[in-house]
C-alpha cells in the first residue's frame, strides 16, 4: 500500500489524478489492498466516472466483506455492466447468502458464463446439486470453470458416479480438463474404490504429465491409488515426490493400515 500510495501521490502532482482511467486504476489498487477509505476518497474526488469506476468500488466493498455497502452503491449506479452484476452476485454467493444471490441473478438482464458459474458453484457448495445442474444446462458457452464447478460439486457431495458422467460428457464435447477437474475426478474415484477406473484415470494423467504439475495433483493421485487398492503405484508416486506434504503421508499411512502393512 505504501508504494502504491507514493505512486498515487506522484500521479496527482503531475496532474493526471483526475483522469477517469488512472483514477479507476487506483480505486482497483486500493480495493485489492482492502484500503476502503482511500478507494472511496479517489472515487469521491473523480469529476467524471464510468461504469468501470463504479464497478471497481463495488468490487472493493465486496473484497472487504462490506456487501451491504456494495449493494447500496450498486442500486444507485447510473449504468450497470456485467462486471458490477457478477461482482455482487459472487460476493453474495461466497458470503452464503444464496437466496439473495439468486434473486439478483434472476434480475440480471444479460447473464454470462461468469454469473452462471458463480451460482453453480454456490449451489454445489450448499449441497443443492439439482439446482446446480439445472443452471448448468441453461448456460450458454460453458467453459472449463463451469464444468469444474459441477464436477467438483458432485464429488464433494458424495455423488461420484454423477461426477464421472459429467466428466465423460465434457470429454465428448472436446473440452480439455484442468488440474482442478482432475483432482475432483480423482476424489470421485477414491469414493468409488474402483481399481479399473483408478488405472484409467492414472493412465490419462500419465500421458499428460507435463500439463498437470500442480502440487494438488500428485497427493490426490496418491490418495486415489491408495483407496482403490493400487498400493504399489501409490508407493512409487510417493517416493518420486520432490517434497512430501502431510496429506500424502496420511494417505500412505491409511493405505498401509487398510492393506495390512501397518508395520511399515
Amino acid at each position: 500500500v505504501r508504494v502504491g500510495s507514493s505512486v498515487h501521490g506522484l500521479v496527482l502532482r503531475i496532474g493526471f489524478g483526475k483522469d477517469v482511467f488512472v483514477a479507476t486504476s487506483f480505486i482497483d489498487f486500493y480495493g485489492k489492498c482492502k484500503d476502503l477509505p482511500s478507494a472511496r476518497k479517489v472515487f469521491g474526488e473523480m469529476p467524471e466516472r464510468n461504469a468501470v469506476s463504479w464497478t471497481a468500488l463495488i468490487v472493493a466493498y465486496v473484497k472487504s466483506g462490506e456487501l451491504e455497502s456494495a449493494k447500496k452503491l450498486f442500486d444507485v449506479m447510473p449504468e450497470r455492466n456485467s462486471g458490477s452484476w457478477n461482482a455482487l452476485i459472487d460476493g453474495l454467493v461466497k458470503s452464503g447468502s444464496l437466496a439473495n444471490a439468486r434473486k439478483l441473478f434472476d434480475e440480471m438482464p444479460k447473464k454470462d458464463i461468469i454469473s452462471y458459474t458463480s451460482m453453480i458453484d454456490g449451489y454445489a457448495k450448499s449441497g443443492d446439486m439439482r439446482s446446480a445442474r439445472d443452471l448448468f444446462d441453461q448456460a450458454r458457452d460453458v467453459d472449463v470453470r463451469a464444468w469444474s464447478a459441477l464436477i467438483s460439486g458432485y464429488a464433494q457431495n458424495g455423488q461420484p458416479n454423477e461426477a464421472l458422467k459429467v466428466f465423460d460428457e465434457m470429454c465428448e464435447r472436446n473440452v480439455k480438463p484442468d488440474e482442478f477437474i482432475m483432482v475432483s475426478l480423482m476424489s470421485a474415484c477414491s469414493q468409488m474404490g474402483s481399481f479399473e477406473l483408478c488405472e484409467k484415470v492414472d493412465s490419462y494423467l500419465h500421458k499428460r504429465v507435463n500439463k498437470f504439475t500442480s502440487h494438488y495433483v500428485i497427493p490426490a493421485l496418491i490418495d486415489m491409488n491408495v483407496k482403490c487398492g493400487h498400493m504399489e503405484r501409490a508407493a512409487r508416486l510417493f517416493e518420486e515426490m520432490p517434497r512430501r506434504d502431510l496429506v500424502s503421508y496420511c494417505s500412505m499411512m491409511e493405505g498401509m493400515a487398510i492393506h495390512g502393512c501397518g508395520g511399515e
